[in-house]
């Protein structure tokens, strides 16, 4: 899954470069803040202090670097399979939660996804055309 995701975000960054004069600040805002939580997330399970602000705003070039980055650091996770793995962290509320590493690898990719559809009907008011994110058909491609 983390592949698929990493191909979509890499097929919105192409899209974002080729189209740079066209797409939108809130396009860019959206997939910083997929890769901002991605990086977030990551940190959490990771027990890692590393402030990261969920909407900061990255420059399209850039945005290639921290999603391969994120990538890296979830797959080496899954290698090391302590899905099942609690970890205890906060939310931006200040309050105490507890989750499993596999629960919050899916909410990665469900996160994602949200998000994307999001900048696909930004990228339509904008008459680009979107890139294709169904699951299915990147298996058939790859």
């Amino acid at each position: 899954m983390f592949d698929y995701n990493r191909h979509c975000n890499h097929e919105l960054i192409k899209l974002f470069l080729l189209y740079q004069d066209q797409v939108s600040e809130q396009s860019i805002k959206l997939l910083s803040h997929i890769l901002n939580a991605h990086r977030i997330w990551n940190n959490r399970i990771m027990q890692n202090n590393e402030h990261w602000e969920i909407w900061q705003i990255h420059s399209v070039p850039m945005m290639g670097d921290l999603d391969e980055s994120n990538h890296s650091i979830s797959k080496d996770m899954l290698l090391k399979d302590n899905s099942l793995k609690m970890i205890d962290f906060q939310m931006k509320d200040n309050n105490d939660y507890s989750c499993m590493i596999k629960d919050i690898m899916f909410h990665i990719i469900n996160h994602s996804n949200y998000h994307r559809a999001q900048i696909a009907t930004e990228l339509r008011k904008q008459e680009i055309e979107p890139i294709q994110t169904d699951y299915i058909k990147y298996k058939l491609l790859i």
